[in-house]
């Protein structure tokens, strides 16, 4: 479980419960909370302890190659 300190309101509920104002704490299940972190619409609250973020996913890098010169005859 981890504390977020929201950044924006976000409307609707969350277990039955409305979300918090902007500025207001939750505690919420670890994948959800650093979802919420990483789209920017929360940060660690203050009473959270210190750890590193996971880097968000990156995109599959495509390999790429030199397009090819047409056979001549």
């Amino acid at each position: 479980m981890i504390a977020v300190k929201m950044k924006l309101a976000m409307s609707g509920t969350i277990d039955g419960q409305d979300w918090p104002e902007t500025g207001g704490r939750i505690v919420l299940q670890d994948d959800e909370a650093l979802h919420l972190v990483n789209a920017g619409h929360a940060e660690l609250h203050e009473d959270q302890p210190a750890f590193e973020l996971p880097d968000p996913p990156k995109a599959p890098v495509k390999e790429t190659r030199p397009a090819q010169k047409p056979e001549t005859r």
